[in-house]
């Protein structure tokens, strides 16, 4: 673990957390934004002609069929999608993700067809689509197409056939509409898949004057946005405090049963529980079985159905998680051969592709260098990638896309498949990007300390004052603290499984806590009686009516 510590000025702590985000205590926006804080959903791309379009079915027995994804993004962009569609404006609208084993990511000649023999005659996509123009022109005259998505556009230099350029993108022309963060004049391009779905709703529901409360579908967009790991910068940032609002007094029954089963506090909600306890429980079911089902959950009115679904869903994460140890076990014996690589690429025959995404993320982040994780099955590999800052995968991808059958994604995490034939020339070649590019790179896991502090800063004042700049997530982490050449004075195990540790300090004559929770084994290297460094946050403790502070432990050094 590589410490990289800031060369901080001598000015109090969280003065300089502040000053080294760029925070005015005085601006309301950050700290307490509202509804009138967001952009204009009729700045973004297209969403005029959704409006015409729409406006036509509005009133008819015509079947409207938004095409999603089976991820938590594409989940809940296709859940507000359809509410607004179906609840709100009355319209003949079904939802339709597309099943992760037999159809694969994103729109298909498979899932075009199936939707066609549905009768659909508008299609629309949520949190995909962008790309599939040749898709979209061969079928553009039995069926309309609205896109909607924020995945990586393709370059305006690429010739195809049915397709504009719009700026320095590439866009289709036989869409009626294609509404992306990063076309037109739009002030924010990071937004989420369900975001932009949001955002069209809201649109619509201006342009048409429909009168619809919109924003109740926040909460969704909030998750959305925290389990696509989306920056939480700028309109982000706002979605989520206003979408975490919505979460601690939600009307969505499906949410209101999953909160009661997994005994999660509504008033306590925060990007911890988006992130590591509902999103998984969503992803689940599309990578196990049916991600309908989890739509089905976000949508219900019925609460028996809901509670039902909500135990379904907690079962197979239990089951994901096993199977997740399981192949990462195997993953890394194939690891073994690639050392000194600083590219891996591991798989193994009919690997569950479901999970196929969270092992290379957890390889990523164990031997901090991209991984890209497949499974083998009829002569054809599907995989996921994850990678560093220091290497954008989906741009390497591209490079080699006469490799591939398939592929998309962002900087730092992608999709891809491929014939087996294809597969040693691909990997040689992205061994080699990677060799190039990462030359200079430590491929250490590094932590990134934001600020220098000292134990008497460990006060319920600098508890608020740095919590006043959640929510944190991608872009707006928590801030890392350092505490430098300090000895503790009492060392205790604790926990169930003695795996957790409590460091206690005395700093003018007060004991201050400092904990270390299931993550234990590296310390038996510590001299503790000689001076550490410790790397943390300053958390908050509530017990029997008492409020006390501690230092919440990350990582641990001997002092230089």
């Amino acid at each position: 673990m590589e410490w990289i510590l800031p060369e901080q000025l001598d000015i109090p702590l969280v003065d300089w957390i502040y000053k080294t985000r760029g925070i005015d205590v005085n601006n309301k926006k950050f700290f307490s934004p509202s509804n009138q804080d967001l952009y204009s959903p009729l700045l973004l791309h297209d969403v005029y002609k959704v409006a015409d379009v729409l406006k036509e079915f509005i009133g008819t027995e015509r079947k409207i069929y938004i095409h999603g994804d089976f991820d938590v993004d594409g989940i809940t962009a296709t859940s507000i999608m359809w509410q607004f569609l179906y609840k709100d404006l009355g319209l003949k609208a079904m939802p339709y993700i597309p099943s992760r084993f037999t159809e694969g990511y994103g729109l298909s000649e498979d899932s075009i067809n199936n939707i066609l023999e549905a009768g659909a005659e508008l299609i629309i996509t949520v949190d995909c689509g962008v790309k599939d123009i040749a898709l979209i022109n061969k079928y553009s005259s039995k069926v309309q197409f609205i896109i909607t998505d924020h995945h990586t556009l393709l370059s305006k230099d690429i010739e195809m056939e049915g397709a504009r350029t719009s700026g320095e993108f590439l866009i289709s022309d036989k869409a009626k509409a294609v509404c992306h963060p990063r076309l037109g004049d739009y002030p924010f391009t990071e937004l989420c898949g369900a975001a932009v779905s949001w955002k069209v709703c809201n649109a619509v529901n201006e342009i048409l004057n429909l009168g619809i409360d919109t924003h109740k579908y926040l909460d969704l967009a909030a998750i959305g946005t925290v389990c696509d790991i989306m920056p939480l910068i700028d309109e982000n940032r706002i979605i989520l405090q206003l979408g975490l609002e919505k979460l601690r007094n939600t009307k969505n029954v499906g949410l209101r049963a999953l909160f009661e089963l997994l005994n999660i506090q509504t008033r306590e909600i925060d990007t911890y529980h988006l992130g590591f306890v509902v999103g998984p429980r969503i992803n689940a079911t599309g990578r196990l079985e049916d991600a309908m089902d989890a739509v089905r959950l976000l949508t219900t009115a019925n609460p028996e159905f809901a509670r039902q679904m909500s135990s379904k869903l907690d079962i197979l994460n239990s089951e994901r998680q096993l199977l997740t140890q399981k192949y990462i076990e195997l993953a890394d014996e194939q690891i073994k051969n690639q050392s000194g690589d600083k590219l891996y690429f591991v798989y193994g025959d009919d690997w569950p592709e479901g999970i196929i995404g969270l092992i290379a993320g957890k390889l990523t982040e164990k031997y901090h260098r991209p991984v890209i994780v497949g499974s083998l099955k009829e002569n054809r590999i599907k995989a996921s990638a994850r990678s560093i800052e220091e290497f954008h995968i989906a741009n390497n991808l591209s490079k080699h896309s006469t490799l591939l059958l398939t592929h998309g994604g962002h900087a730092q995490a992608a999709g891809l498949s491929l014939q087996i034939d294809n597969l040693e020339s691909l990997v040689k070649v992205l061994k080699e990007n990677a060799e190039h590019e990462l030359t200079n790179v430590n491929l250490t896991r590094k932590l990134r300390i934001d600020a220098i502090a000292n134990l008497e800063d460990v006060s319920l004042d600098n508890y608020n004052k740095i919590s006043a700049l959640s929510p944190f997530g991608m872009a707006n982490k928590k801030p890392l603290l350092a505490f430098l050449n300090i000895i503790p004075d009492k060392i205790k195990v604790f926990g169930k499984e003695n795996n957790h540790i409590k460091l206690i300090f005395t700093h003018e004559g007060k004991e201050l806590e400092g904990l270390v929770f299931s993550n234990i084994t590296y310390i038996s290297s510590i001299d503790f009686s000689r001076p550490i460094d410790v790397a943390g946050s300053i958390e908050k403790n509530e017990w029997n009516g008492k409020i006390s502070t501690f230092i919440k432990i990350d990582d641990i050094r001997q002092s230089v």
